[in-house]
């Protein structure tokens, strides 16, 4: 993920992905009602499942939709 710019779902990830990692869970799975495609599409390689309802392009903010 790029360091320069974060969407709430990339900040959750970064929040909660590395304690889960340590905790050594068997699986990651993140759901969202909205995102922007290229956050999903990042996400992908990070977790075990992804599920965006919605991928809206272009993705301007969440509180839009």
């Amino acid at each position: 993920m790029p360091n320069h710019f974060r969407t709430g779902v990339e900040w959750g990830v970064v929040k909660w992905y590395q304690p889960m990692l340590k905790q050594q869970s068997a699986q990651i799975v993140i759901a969202v009602p909205v995102s922007a495609p290229e956050t999903c599409h990042e996400l992908e390689t990070e977790v075990n499942e992804i599920v965006c309802v919605s991928t809206p392009s272009p993705f301007y903010s969440v509180s839009l939709w």
